[in-house]
């Protein structure tokens, strides 16, 4: 009885830190997965489903906060997830003919150049001061990037869209608050799929 309560306790913890990371990065969600399957003992079969409907929620407050505050607006909004439906759709349906091993180093390769491409294009552009807000026609094709790309791997649509927008030397409040919007046709499309 102890160790489930221990257990519950530092799932619980591991949750609220997740949830933290999910609000301030928006890239953070892609820890809850194997936080609910390791820590939970939830299968995976059960996990992906799971996130991908918690990611609507996510989404969805994070596009309430960074709209009302001005970051991002409603032209993006429509963009955005215009081209990640899309794509999350394309995607869904091509998962059905990939192997395993496929989509396993795909995640593998995405979570690496993420961090390197995030940490390295995020500094050096943040040192120059110089944000660009690109076409919403580019917002479109990447959101269908994002779509599809995450919807081959199980994650929320961040893991991908965030190096995009950082490497279009976007202004990161506002790649942070589309980050979030993404979401929401990602993780419809893939708890429908489910």
């Amino acid at each position: 009885m102890g160790v489930d309560v221990f257990s519950n306790v530092l799932l619980a913890g591991a949750i609220i830190v997740i949830a933290f990371f999910i609000g301030a990065t928006s890239i953070g969600g892609m820890l809850l997965g194997p936080a609910l399957n390791i820590l939970g003992e939830v299968p995976i079969h059960l996990v992906i489903p799971g996130c991908m409907f918690a990611f609507i929620f996510t989404g969805s407050v994070g596009a309430l906060f960074f709209t009302k505050g001005g970051a991002i607006t409603r032209q993006d909004l429509v963009e955005l997830t215009l081209g990640s439906g899309i794509g999350a759709f394309a995607g869904s349906f091509a998962l059905a003919y990939l192997p395993s091993t496929v989509i396993q180093l795909t995640l593998a390769v995405l979570c690496v150049v993420s961090g390197i491409r995030s940490l390295t294009v995020g500094t050096n552009h943040m040192q120059a001061g110089r944000f660009l807000r690109p076409a919403n026609r580019v917002l479109l094709v990447i959101g269908a990037i994002t779509g599809f790309g995450s919807a081959l791997t199980g994650t929320g649509g961040p893991l991908i869209l965030m190096p995009c927008l950082m490497a279009l030397r976007m202004d990161t409040k506002r790649a942070v608050g589309l980050a979030h919007v993404v979401q929401i046709p990602i993780g419809i499309f893939a708890t429908a799929g489910n």
